[in-house]
């Protein structure tokens, strides 16, 4: 009896170690025991039948400058070489869902030279588990693919992440986009952790920055396999700040070389590690530091290739006739649709944000404002606050109905004061411009309104406008506000930038540009001409590796403003945006102007800060 029970168990370990080898499938799960790490599978099998010999494509993390991944699969589609399997890590695994669902690489281009991932960004101040909240760009990334579950891909992709509970590495491989995708770039304390049932995904960054050991492991042949290498080693490392991400670096370092000798075939290194992490205003550079790089490559890995019997793949030039506009525009306008419930506090200072006052052009304020926002899926509500005098002002409420109809939404904002303001209305969205009208009652007049917003942005040239048409029910003369601006680049180092506003509405505010002595809330005409010069010569200021000074520039100004007199003022001032931890939350302004009407001196120092 002891004997048999000695078999039984012998047997068993003998089939568990044989399990583990060749992988163990359980509630959709394979575990594969590769070198000394283990990875946790879903929908092995899927990968399994692609045809062998395939060619997996492992595109590296590395935060916005990892974006030069889209560059890479730009050059290889060029040159018709095949993508068999794709597998992501962090901002990689972004770029591999785009591409994977079969969204064309020219469409992937277009769409990131136009949105910007800060946008979407928003602080998370109600959760503990990180400091942004990233909800808009997983749901962006699943509107803007061609399909929202990764089973359903063009292209077998598999997004790669750490799991703390045991160690393994996780390939997520099936789900809806916004649901998975967050546990590629889950970032402890900076992006949200990924938690399901037992298993705590985070980014595999650390231990797989490059992911071409698991691209093997899912069965690739030929692994084509990015990176970003490391040129940090002579910076000096004077802070505790950058004292920490060098040694994460190093350790990074260490574990990527190891992956990439013995996993990878072909190596495709962007250079664009003296771009910051969440520097996305440089992707057209990295689009372009990819694709180049690439091309250099392309002769090794056509001959790879024909030693392996791999042909090209025919370029048949079909691409898809996609239409992503209406997803640009829900960025824009905030209209994308979220599930989760979102509760969070909001504080402007240095700039008027009432909802009763144009959005264009902010007047200058001296007092906190200060609220809170909730949204979930349609619904959005803000209400809003200020601290004037030491004394509280009136409330005021947005009611928000997103997408009415897909490109309609209902708007009413409401003022508790003696009045009883309100506005009320619909809003139609367009790529350049919105359209919008409805009843309101401001400031004791009643009136009907139509209002716009437009903006056209050409190359050199950017010209904004926002409108206010009122049709009084005491008589029939039409009021207008109507505010415009513009910035024309002159060249690398000087940028012209006019404005324009004129109010007879005696009814809303006008938004003041004029810089000399304060003129009344309603003045009627304002004129305002800038001369910026951009500091080409100094890009960032760097503060303790959170804080950066960045868009410094000084400028000369002439101001022009006319009521019942009028008056002219001239100046100079500089200014600039402190980021913090590369979003943009403070603007910082000075400037000193002389008024010729009151033959005075205006001297004045602007934050603008908008949580």
């Amino acid at each position: 009896m002891g004997f048999k029970v000695i078999k039984i168990i012998i047997l068993s370990i003998i089939i568990f170690n044989l399990f583990i080898a060749q992988g163990f499938a359980a509630s959709g799960l394979t575990y594969i025991k590769e070198g000394n790490d283990r990875y946790i599978i879903e929908d092995y099998q899927r990968f399994k039948s692609i045809k062998s010999p395939a060619v997996g494509l492992a595109l590296t993390g590395g935060g916005a400058p990892a974006l030069f991944n889209v560059g890479v699969i730009k050059a290889l589609e060029e040159e018709g070489i095949p993508i068999d399997l794709i597998v992501g890590s962090s901002m990689g695994a972004i770029v591999g869902t785009m591409y994977g669902s079969g969204l064309p690489i020219t469409t992937i281009e277009d769409v990131l030279m136009k949105v910007s991932f800060n946008d979407m960004l928003k602080f998370n101040f109600i959760a503990s588990s990180s400091l942004l909240d990233t909800a808009r760009v997983n749901k962006f990334i699943e509107e803007i693919a061609l399909t929202s579950n990764l089973e359903d891909f063009v292209i077998p992709t598999a997004l790669l992440s750490f799991d703390l509970s045991n160690g393994d590495k996780y390939l997520a491989t099936t789900g809806k986009i916004s649901k998975v995708i967050q546990s590629s770039y889950s970032i402890p304390f900076y992006f949200p952790m990924y938690n399901s049932g037992d298993k705590f995904l985070v980014d595999a960054g650390i231990v797989e920055i490059s992911p071409a050991k698991s691209t093997k492991v899912l069965g690739a042949d030929i692994v084509i396999a990015t990176i970003i290498p490391d040129n940090s080693s002579s910076k000096e490392y004077d802070t505790p700040g950058r004292s920490f991400f060098r040694y994460i670096s190093l350790v990074q370092k260490r574990y990527t070389e190891q992956i990439i000798e013995n996993y990878a075939d072909i190596v495709i290194e962007g250079d664009v590690a003296n771009y910051s992490f969440m520097d996305f205003k440089s992707i057209k550079d990295y689009i372009e530091i990819g694709y180049k790089s690439t091309k250099a490559e392309i002769p090794k890995i056509k001959r790879l290739l024909s030693e392996k019997n791999i042909p090209l793949k025919e370029n048949n030039d079909k691409s898809l006739d996609v239409n992503y506009s209406n997803k640009i525009n829900d960025v824009k306008y905030d209209r994308l649709l979220l599930e989760k419930t979102n509760l969070a506090p909001t504080f402007y200072y240095g700039k008027d944000n009432s909802f009763f006052k144009q959005e264009l052009i902010k007047s200058p304020s001296h007092h906190l404002q200060y609220g809170l926002r909730f949204n979930k899926e349609h619904l959005g509500i803000s209400a809003l606050s200020s601290t004037a005098n030491n004394k509280q002002d009136d409330v005021e409420l947005k009611v928000r109905w997103t997408k009415l109809t897909e490109d309609i939404d209902l708007l009413s904002n409401y003022r508790w004061s003696d009045n009883r303001d309100y506005l009320m209305g619909l809003v139609y969205y367009d790529d350049k411009y919105t359209i919008g009208g409805g009843r309101g009652y401001l400031n004791k007049n009643n009136f009907i309104y139509l209002d716009n917003n437009y903006k056209f942005d050409e190359e050199s040239i950017l010209l904004e406008g926002e409108n206010d048409l009122l049709f009084p029910f005491e008589n029939s003369k039409l009021k207008i506000l109507t505010s415009h601006q513009a910035n024309y680049q002159l060249n690398n180092f000087w940028t012209l930038e006019p404005k324009f506003i004129f109010n007879n509405t005696e009814t809303m505010e006008s938004p003041l540009i004029y810089r000399g002595i304060k003129p009344d809330p309603f003045v009627k005409l304002q004129l305002s001409l800038n001369l910026a010069y951009n500091h080409k010569n100094v890009d960032e200021i760097e503060f303790i590796d959170l804080l950066k000074l960045t868009d410094m520039q000084t400028y000369l100004f002439t101001d022009y403003q006319k009521e019942e007199n009028s008056s002219v003022a001239i100046g100079a001032g500089s200014r600039a945006k402190l980021g913090f931890l590369g979003l943009k939350p403070l603007d910082v302004e000075g400037y000193l102007a002389y008024d010729n009407e009151d033959k005075d001196f205006n001297l004045a120092f602007n934050l603008y800060y908008d949580f």
